[in-house]
């Protein structure tokens, strides 16, 4: 009787054992499954991130063209199929402290170069970015009259 009674209280304990082994391979699961769902919740807001400051840094630089070219002075005999990428070199405050025009194409100009390079400096101060953190020293896009 008193075997039986070890027995019994034998296969207690080890039942016991194998539902303690499960409750905790069960939280190990389910603790590597929150893991994976913060690391894959925070890979998306670093992609929200991104995209946002793509959007807002695209917003800038056509901030800065739109106001380019509202300082653009037409020369006669321009060809309205000109074009030259601006290599705008700024301070933070959007003072420019120099302008090269780079990439042209055959129908510009020095005429329509001239011109480009003294609408960015009549577009002083350049307008601010959106975020502190978008400001570049240094910028470049594409000029068309």
């Amino acid at each position: 009787m008193e075997i039986a009674r070890k027995d019994k209280e034998n296969k207690a304990l080890a039942i016991e054992a194998e539902k303690a082994k499960a409750t905790q391979a069960q939280a190990t699961a389910a603790a590597a499954l929150q893991r994976q769902l913060d690391e894959e919740s925070a890979a998306q807001r670093a992609t929200q991130k991104r995209q946002q400051l793509l959007s807002l840094r695209q917003t800038y630089i056509s901030s800065i063209s739109a106001k380019v070219k509202d300082n653009w002075r037409t020369p006669a005999r321009i060809s309205p199929k000109a074009q030259c990428d601006l290599r705008i070199t700024q301070t933070p405050t959007g003072n420019v402290t120099s302008v090269r025009i780079v990439n042209c194409n055959s129908h510009a100009s020095k005429q329509f170069k001239d011109a480009a390079e003294k609408a960015v400096y009549r577009s002083e101060p350049l307008p601010a970015p959106p975020v502190k953190e978008l400001f570049e020293r240094v910028i470049t896009f594409e000029f068309k009259p």
